[in-house]
This record gives C-alpha cells, structure tokens and sequence, in this order.
C-alpha cells in the first residue's frame, strides 16, 4: 500500500514473486492482473469522479477502449493499437483488405 503526505490511500497492490497479482486499486483507477499482466477491465476515472476509459485486455494485450467525456457521456471505441499497446493515432486502420474508420459514438440529443 501506498500513501499520500496526507494519510489518504493512493495505491493497493498484492504483488506474488515480484508481479502484480489480481486487483490494484489507485486513487483514479482500478486494475486487474494475473500473472504480472493486465486482464480483464481496467478502468480510469476523471476528477470528477465521472469514468474517463473502460480498457478490455486479454493476455496483457489492450483489445478495446471505451471513452469517455468528463459529463459521463461516451465518445469513442477504440481497437486500434500500436505495438506497445498504446492508443494508435490513426482515424482509420485496414482490417482484412478493408479501409475501416474508428468508430465514434454521437452525442445524444439535448
């Protein structure tokens, strides 16, 4: 466990052999692991306490992003990554010889 200057709780992490093991828990994010790699959901979250990004990983590897506006509203889906699991930067990828743009999700009606 972790703490801020302050006292409060900044990060709780189980560690087995030296890698990260099941959930850790810091002030804006949680985090699954097995086996010292990201599994599962990993989630962010704003200052606001409003979800930023909902991360889907299998095997360490990122397979979607979900973002988020600080309002909580969606705005995009994310499966293009780069080699080191970054967000890739491209607003359109090729997917089996087919030009596929990053899908954006519309704001809703106000």
């Amino acid at each position: 466990m972790a703490y801020y200057a302050t006292g409060e709780l900044f990060c709780q992490r189980t560690l087995v052999n030296g890698l990260r093991e099941g959930l850790e828990v810091e002030t804006k994010a949680e985090r699954n692991y097995q086996n010292g790699k990201k599994v599962g959901s990993a989630k962010v979250f704003h200052s606001n306490d409003q979800l930023q990004g909902d991360w889907i990983f299998a095997n360490g590897k990122p397979v979607s992003a979900t973002i988020f506006y600080c309002s909580g509203e969606k705005w995009l889906v994310h499966t293009d990554f780069d080699d080191k699991g970054r967000l890739n930067g491209s607003v359109k990828s090729m997917i089996n010889n087919d030009m596929v743009k990053r899908e954006r999700v519309p704001l809703p009606l106000r």
